[in-house]
């Protein structure tokens, strides 16, 4: 049994902690493509009804995870192709998002901003890499609230517990906080002053770098664990 498949302590909404279990077990290969996941069986090991597991699923076939066969609910997975392009679409989502919020941010609607970049430096500090990426990700969130959009405020949500799995991955492993942080403070300025060209192209160049990171690390993970 793999490490994040236990019985669950917490309480609901069940089906969601479920599922973030079971993707983070597939993003780190713990559960690889191809993989069968029975009702039943992950219910007992969760210790839950088959209620939060249906639920679980339901929410992983949505993020393209897993999918229905004639045979049961089967591991898709994410491949190396799959990372570079979540990753190519959030860079064209979040550029415009990043413009967008530019034009229509109001006085004061940077604090909560600020806040994650404050968050990033003090878990930097301390070593702390899972707040480190918890505030990371709450960072960008706040790029497409402040873009006032929903439509694409709802995209973001919907790629963001993938995104966010893979970077609590890599966080534990590539990542310089300080010099993260420092990233992410750098872009807040050119974003603060209305530079829309350039906060665009150090949103680009921020993103490819982590996708750059997340890639290598997976890679050297998939050849890793394919070694004999």
């Amino acid at each position: 049994m793999v490490s994040t498949i236990s019985p669950i302590q917490q309480q609901v909404p069940l089906g969601a902690i479920v599922a973030q279990r079971l993707r983070l077990a597939i993003v780190r290969g713990d559960l690889p493509a191809g993989s069968r996941l029975v009702e039943d069986t992950l219910a007992e090991q969760f210790g839950v009804s088959r209620g939060p597991i249906r639920d679980a699923l339901r929410i992983l076939d949505t993020e393209g995870l897993v999918e229905s066969r004639k045979r049961g609910i089967f591991v898709i997975g994410l491949s190396m192709d799959e990372i570079s392009d979540l990753y190519a679409l959030r860079e064209s989502i979040e550029s415009l998002a990043v413009t967008l919020a530019i034009q229509r941010a109001e006085p004061g609607e940077w604090t909560t901003t600020e806040e994650c970049v404050d968050e990033m430096r003090a878990a930097a500090a301390r070593g702390d890499r899972e707040a480190f990426g918890a505030a990371d990700t709450r960072f960008h969130g706040t790029l497409y609230a402040v873009s006032k959009h929903r439509r694409l405020h709802d995209l973001w949500h919907q790629y963001e517990p993938i995104l966010a799995t893979l970077l609590e991955e890599t966080v534990h492993v590539n990542t310089d906080l300080v010099e993260s942080a420092a990233d992410h403070d750098r872009l807040l300025g050119l974003i603060s002053a209305g530079d829309t060209d350039a906060a665009v192209a150090e949103l680009h160049d921020h993103l490819r770098r982590s996708a750059d990171t997340m890639i290598a690390t997976f890679s050297a993970a998939a050849a890793a664990s394919a070694t004999p």
